[in-house]
């Protein structure tokens, strides 16, 4: 030991006063910004690995706040049933929907606050929390830059910028393509349930032409990890893994569903468009299947679907067939819910809601 003490060199007595001083974990950017070193270092390696544990023996094995039971954990893989364990984490990413004007885009966002039913916020919740309405996630969602047709190029803290929105009630004017946009503005709040965690591993981009850290997807999936398909279940929007059924124990029709995001909801309630409960989709029989049954096996569980799927389904599988009277408006989307959704512009009517299992369509 005492041949290696030999070979440091002597400190002065300023540095070992500099070692204590806070200001040393802090360093000047070029723009005169102070900015702390531990941030900087996040920022270039794009770590995910979230606080230190605030146990001092912990932290000092370099455990995180949040255990993952492994101080190397291997990377995310699309062939994982889960992220972590069971809980999905802050910093992790989600994929989920944007509306820019009338036209839906997936997103890809990386969550910087997770608020839960009490409205507290927490570093973790259970990854079945997911599909609760009542959680919120936060965060920013990521400028991709497609390369080619599989690969996808994020440049590290650069997310998507938009205008805030008019407030209800306010006459002031819309804004423009030239109103400021805020760090504020950047933030964006879903509902968890309205998210699906994706599986995506970022990797260091070789490009030396590139004057900036590059990181880019090394996987062609930036999908939801389930594929979304044509006939979509109302509640988590996958196809061909959610049964939905018409029961009637008394003299209301309930509608049910094995889907595991499903809530209890009125079919009368559902039928009319107002501001707060604005899509009607809502599960119909398809008339035209019963007519072709046979006479005494009419059950009220089958051949149900979303409303929004029947004109689909009756193109598809009913091309030549008559569609009884009353069977179209049934399912059909109003004006005025296009104007409550915002797809179209005007004022709503005073006309009643479309006739549904709840009002005249009664077996």
């Amino acid at each position: 030991m005492g041949e290696l003490e030999d070979l440091l060199p002597e400190p002065e007595i300023d540095d070992l006063d500099d070692v204590h001083k806070k200001d040393k974990y802090w360093i000047k950017l070029p723009n005169g910004q102070p900015c702390h070193k531990s941030s900087a270092v996040k920022y270039l390696l794009c770590s995910e690995d979230g606080k230190k544990s605030t146990d001092r023996l912990s932290r000092v094995q370099g455990l995180s706040k949040i255990r993952t039971y492994s101080r190397s954990p291997s990377a995310p893989s699309l062939n994982d049933d889960s992220l972590l364990g069971d809980a999905f984490l802050v910093n992790q990413l989600i994929a989920t929907f944007a509306r820019i004007d009338n036209q839906v885009a997936l997103a890809i966002m990386r969550v910087s606050a997770i608020e839960d039913k009490t409205k507290t916020l927490v570093p973790s919740i259970p990854a079945a929390d997911l599909a609760s309405p009542d959680i919120t996630l936060r965060g920013q969602i990521l400028t991709l830059a497609p390369t080619d047709a599989s690969t996808w190029v994020w440049m590290p803290n650069t997310y998507e910028s938009f205008a805030a929105l008019k407030k209800q009630g306010k006459s002031a004017n819309e804004l423009g393509p030239t109103s400021s946009v805020t760090r504020k503005s950047t933030l964006i709040e879903v509902p968890a349930c309205l998210s699906t965690p994706i599986k995506v591993k970022l990797e260091q981009q070789d490009d030396q032409d590139s004057p900036s850290i590059a990181w880019k997807f090394d996987t062609a999936a930036l999908v939801a990890v389930t594929e979304i398909g044509d006939n979509l279940c109302g509640f988590c929007g996958r196809t061909g893994t959610c049964t939905l059924t018409l029961t009637k124990p008394s003299k209301t029709i309930i509608p049910n569903s094995d889907c595991p995001y499903f809530i209890k909801f009125s079919l009368l309630a559902a039928e009319k468009t107002t501001t707060s409960g604005l899509a009607t989709n809502c599960p119909l029989q398809c008339d035209i299947c019963l007519s072709q049954e046979l006479q005494g096996r009419y059950r009220l569980a089958k051949h149900v679907y979303w409303s929004y799927n029947l004109p689909a389904h009756v193109e598809t599988k009913h091309p030549s067939a008559s569609i009884p009277e009353g069977f179209e408006e049934s399912y059909m989307v109003s004006r005025d819910e296009m104007v409550h959704l915002r797809l179209a512009k005007g004022t709503v009517s005073t006309t009643t809601a479309k006739q549904g299992p709840g009002q005249k369509r009664k077996p």
